[in-house]
């Protein structure tokens, strides 16, 4: 019986140090994030769906920046399905290190730099230099 609980304690002393190794997260590991137009920048980024309170990002802008964060080896952004309006170009440099923004599976997200213009209204008084053709148009 004595053998048997030193045995234990034995084990137990050995074991225990590499459960506590495995559950640190290493350094320059590879990550994944998510992006989706029904995201939250104030989540996590790391679910492909919301859930509760937490899913995907909401921007690239976001992911990206928490990829820099991250300074992991390797870092996936998907992008779910949808419209994407950039306000500003996306910037991935060397220093951020493996930085991969793919499509998620099976859908086709659409980034796009434009706003729509609204408040458009005839040309009644021609401003000066304005060609004749323009007028009532």
């Amino acid at each position: 019986m004595m053998r048997y609980i030193c045995l234990s304690a034995l084990l137990c002393i050995l074991v225990w140090p590499l459960c506590v190794l495995a559950a640190i997260p290493e350094k320059g590991m590879a990550m994944e994030f998510y992006v989706s137009p029904q995201g939250n920048d104030d989540w996590s980024g790391h679910l492909d769906v919301p859930h509760g309170q937490d899913g995907p990002f909401a921007t690239v802008a976001r992911a990206v920046r928490a990829a820099r964060e991250a300074k992991a080896e390797k870092v996936t952004i998907h992008v779910r399905g949808g419209t994407y309006s950039l306000a500003e170009p996306i910037t991935i440099t060397p220093e951020d290190g493996a930085v991969f923004l793919v499509a998620y599976p099976g859908e086709t997200p659409v980034f796009t730099g434009s706003q729509r213009l609204t408040g458009w209204t005839k040309v009644t008084n021609l401003p000066a230099g304005m060609p004749a053709a323009a007028a009532g148009k």
